[in-house]
């Protein structure tokens, strides 16, 4: 951390690019990085120039518009872990990440109240990450042990977190399954947060 330049009495997180892995986790941690801004371009503190954050809202909103059916899964996954794409169908949509570990929790809140019935958060397991901590902040910032926080509003009967590495690809359909079964047979439907829709601002 440095002084910020133009806000006296801030700091601005500084990248050392020696010793940066191009994890995204930065990313993830940067409390800039909520999809709830009402900018119609989402610039934040810190991103990835391969997967901007802005392109990951993008990604979001048209993954939920297009979803249809009785119950709606959305899946974030890693590049490096099971390959969440082919998991893809009408009824489920599928983000893939650099690192698990740049998911920031908003995204997780934003797109169930933007109408998705569940979500499946994937990685590799313990001792397999390829940036060893993605999944490990992940785990702790879903479970309110590490900053930034998944809100509180946010239940946890309509969360997955499945460890699944490349070759576990059978692991990570079944588990998404068995989500998808737990959410329409168990009595989750009235535990849902706030539905949300978001205000676009246009500067010009």
């Amino acid at each position: 951390m440095a002084p910020h330049p133009g806000k006296p009495g801030h700091k601005i997180a500084i990248v050392d690019a020696d010793n940066c892995a191009a994890c995204g986790i930065c990313a993830g941690s940067c409390p800039s990085s909520t999809p709830f801004r009402s900018q119609e371009r989402l610039v934040t503190g810190i991103d990835m120039p391969q997967q901007p954050v802005d392109v990951m809202r993008r990604e979001l909103e048209a993954e939920i518009a297009r979803l249809a059916g009785k119950t709606r899964l959305l899946i974030f996954g890693c590049d490096k872990g099971a390959d969440v794409r082919s998991l893809a169908a009408a009824d489920t949509a599928a983000i893939s990440l650099i690192c698990t570990g740049m998911l920031p929790p908003s995204f997780i809140e934003y797109a169930l109240r933007s109408g998705v019935d569940g979500i499946v958060v994937t990685g590799c397991r313990d001792g397999g990450c390829d940036f060893r901590l993605g999944m490990e902040w992940t785990r702790e910032r879903l479970a309110h042990q590490r900053e930034p926080y998944l809100r509180s509003l946010v239940p946890q009967e309509r969360l997955r977190l499945v460890y699944a590495s490349r070759t576990e690809q059978n692991q990570l359909a079944a588990a998404a399954s068995e989500f998808r079964i737990q959410l329409e047979t168990q009595a989750v439907a009235i535990i849902r947060p706030p539905a949300y829709t978001r205000r676009k601002t246009h500067h010009g």
